[in-house]
């Protein structure tokens, strides 16, 4: 049997949709509902997918292409899914990817009449702000074309991270999504509260399917994936102090981003073992404190990095894998790669 309701969730990296999914998949749950969690990402080893599972939710994941380029991929995940009969099952596309009305949301609701599909895209204010404004150092041309598409098909656009701008700057922010987007319900708040799921989760249960099916320039839209590295790892960490020494390296490898000038989509890192899970997450405008990973007493620890960095992927490689190199406990890489997003080439696209 498939979900009742599917909602897709967009957004630029590091707007905080996996934060924001947690959280409203949690609520859920609370509320006796069974939910479940798709992850998706360009590369193989996911946080996110780890860190779902850590909070108790059932998840799947999608690697190695955005869901428009492995939608058969999607579709198994889908079934496998099914046997635990959710009421709603969340998705989250790559923070890169855009056109998912025409080439996840249609295509799906081809095979699958019955499936009630909503598309949310998720925005930091802050750089919502710096991109009207003209002062993002994050964005190019190219990759501000994927930031607006994503925003244009959304039935839901979420204005996230509230919190870190003032009171008088969050009228003209909201009223610009209002007027910009007019399809789209807007909400506004911080994923880090409470009230911002509720907000999210009663827009849901009242919208309607009004995603905007959109011409789309593919070069323009490859061209801005292809400006941006990814760099995946996964490491094991042994002897005393492990803990302490994953906060080192977190804190030593934004600084070291920051320091060469490139801007950061969102660098994740996710360390697991017998005494827990602790992820971290830092992005252009917010970081969480590296110092959680202090909790972790274990002498022996797994740790997973996803960085997403304005930069060519070797150089983001080298800097990376320089930093590991000078961790104060023993560190074996386990695997590790580094690329920058192929040509989208969807499955199927459906503009009728």
């Amino acid at each position: 049997m498939m979900p009742a309701r599917l909602h897709l969730v967009s957004g630029f990296l590091g707007s905080g949709k996996s934060t924001l999914i947690r959280a409203a998949a949690q609520l859920l749950q609370l509320r006796d509902m069974r939910v479940a969690v798709i992850t998706n990402d360009q590369g193989e080893d996911q946080v996110d997918t780890a860190w779902m599972e850590a909070g108790g939710i059932p998840a799947r994941q999608v690697a190695n292409g955005c869901f428009c380029c492995r939608l058969q991929d999607l579709v198994d995940q889908l079934d496998e899914l099914a046997a635990l009969n959710p009421e709603v099952i969340f998705a989250e596309s790559v923070g890169s990817c855009t056109d998912v009305v025409a080439t996840v949301v249609r295509p799906l609701q081809r095979r699958m009449p019955d499936l009630q599909c909503t598309v949310t895209t998720l925005t930091d204010a802050c750089l919502l702000q710096s991109v009207i404004s003209g002062t993002s150092a994050f964005v190019n041309d190219d990759v501000r074309y994927i930031f607006h598409q994503q925003l244009q098909e959304a039935s839901v656009i979420l204005l996230n991270k509230l919190d870190l701008l003032s009171r008088s700057d969050i009228a003209p922010l909201v009223d610009a999504l209002q007027l910009k987007y007019p399809m789209a319900k807007v909400g506004s708040g911080s994923a880090l509260h409470e009230s911002l799921c509720l907000q999210w989760l009663e827009i849901l249960d009242d919208s309607r399917q009004n995603s905007v099916l959109q011409e789309i320039d593919y070069e323009r839209y490859a061209a801005g994936e292809a400006a941006l590295a990814w760099f995946d790892a996964q490491l094991t960490l042994t002897g005393a102090g492990a803990g302490a020494a994953i906060a080192t390296l977190a804190q030593r490898m934004i600084q070291s981003i920051r320091s060469k000038g490139w801007p950061v989509g969102h660098l994740k890192l996710l360390a697991t073992g017998a005494s827990g899970t602790v992820k971290v997450s830092m992005t252009s405008t917010q970081h969480d404190e590296v110092g959680h990973f202090t909790r972790l007493t274990d002498h022996a620890l797994t740790l997973t990095i996803n960085a997403r960095v304005m930069c060519l992927p070797e150089e983001l490689r080298t800097l990376l894998m320089h930093t590991i190199g000078q961790l104060p406990v023993a560190a074996t890489v386990v695997r590790s790669r580094a690329f920058a997003p192929g040509y989208p080439i969807p499955a199927e696209r459906i503009t009728e």
